[in-house]
């Protein structure tokens, strides 16, 4: 999936698609699906300035889902240096400039 197809109706499945196979098939398990993470970002942007800090952020699917769904700017943090350099390479790929991962 190319994630500016990306819509407020774009199930994970399709989403996850986004990653390779052997990273997409964790999702079930490790990552918030795509409503509760929408849902989640919207409490957090309170304002149009907001910045947004997700500790452990694995592969990034809460900052990609609220950068694309939200005004507000967001760091992933993960320990996992293969993590972030997926992350990075996806928002690089996408031109998301509200989102960086380190």
């Amino acid at each position: 999936m190319d994630l500016k197809k990306f819509s407020i109706n774009t199930k994970d499945k399709d989403f996850d698609k986004i990653f390779e196979k052997h990273i997409s098939s964790l999702s079930s398990l490790h990552w918030s699906p795509i409503k509760i993470a929408r849902r989640a970002c919207q409490w957090l942007c309170t304002n149009h300035n907001a910045k947004i800090l997700d500790i452990g952020s694995g592969i990034g699917k809460f900052c990609f889902v609220g950068a694309l769904t939200t005004n507000a700017e967001y760091t992933g943090i993960e320990q996992r240096e293969n993590l972030v350099k997926i992350s990075n390479k996806i928002v690089a790929k996408n031109k998301i400039l509200t989102t960086e991962f380190i």
